[in-house]
């Protein structure tokens, strides 16, 4: 639970794409990884632009908040997003790739409230900032779902980590 968050592209498209082919991505900003500001768009979406060029197909990169991006591509609207945790709910609306990186799952804490856990039932009574429209894990969104634990959700990552100094997460 604590290590080894999947990260992969999926595509919702009619291949195989012709030579001349291109796709249209959604993604949102999530530093390195991915941003309109970074060269390349950002580490994964380096990734993704050499293995689609490879194959002699073009890639272009449409920005949007995610959850967003997600539902154009269940839509229709756009050819695909990345990078996405591989999880149950998805697999019958997506097609998924092999992994392109590896990421661990943390919690950023106060140091001086000190944080131990070992299972997702030693987070009950606790506040957890999430991001609005990101899904985390098969076992833990599920714990949000019912309510087993306290979230407060905010807008993007940079929130969460603006309001740590104030004991508010």
């Amino acid at each position: 639970m604590k290590k080894g968050m999947l990260l992969i592209i999926f595509l919702l498209v009619t291949l195989p794409l012709s030579a001349e082919e291109s796709l249209v991505l959604g993604i949102g900003e999530w530093k390195p990884w991915n941003s309109k500001d970074l060269p390349g768009n950002g580490i994964a979406s380096q990734i993704v632009t050499e293995a689609f060029e490879a194959v002699g197909i073009r890639v272009e990169y449409k920005y949007y908040p995610w959850r967003r991006a997600y539902e154009m591509t269940l839509s229709g609207a756009l050819d695909g997003t990345f990078p996405w945790s591989k999880r149950k709910s998805r697999l019958n609306d997506f097609y998924f790739s092999d992994p392109i990186m590896f990421d661990d799952k943390v919690f950023y804490y106060r140091k001086e409230k000190g944080f131990e856990w070992e299972t997702l039932d030693d987070l009950k009574g606790l506040v957890i900032g999430l991001q609005i429209g990101s899904s985390y894990s098969d076992e833990f969104d599920p714990f949000v779902i019912d309510k087993k634990i306290k979230i407060a959700k905010v807008k993007d990552v940079f929130a969460n980590f603006n309001k740590l100094p104030y004991g508010q997460n």
